[in-house]
């Protein structure tokens, strides 16, 4: 079964926005941690969330997630928890 790694950037009022996708979970943790053509777009998306998803109809990406905060003093994104204000959200990339 094939499976893609969607990035997602979210600010907390849920808005958002997927930037890419990719084949390996490691591209995609490199495209966030290295923030990829300025994905945090200069403030505008706080967080973003890397979204395992499996070949087919109405996946459910919510069993494998990694999100991560942008660290203002780091000027960079890194790993934390899922944010409790999206605790009951899933499927961010593919609604």
């Amino acid at each position: 079964m094939k499976t893609a790694y969607f990035v997602t950037t979210i600010r907390k009022n849920f808005q958002c926005r997927t930037v890419g996708w990719y084949s390996e979970l490691k591209d995609a943790e490199e495209c966030v941690e290295k923030n990829y053509c300025d994905i945090y777009e200069d403030g505008y998306y706080p967080f973003a969330v890397i979204e395992e998803v499996k070949e087919g109809i109405y996946p459910i990406p919510g069993e494998s997630e990694q999100w991560y905060e942008w660290d203002k003093s780091k000027e960079q994104y890194i790993k934390c928890e899922k944010p409790e204000f999206f605790k009951n959200c899933v499927n961010f990339a593919i609604g």
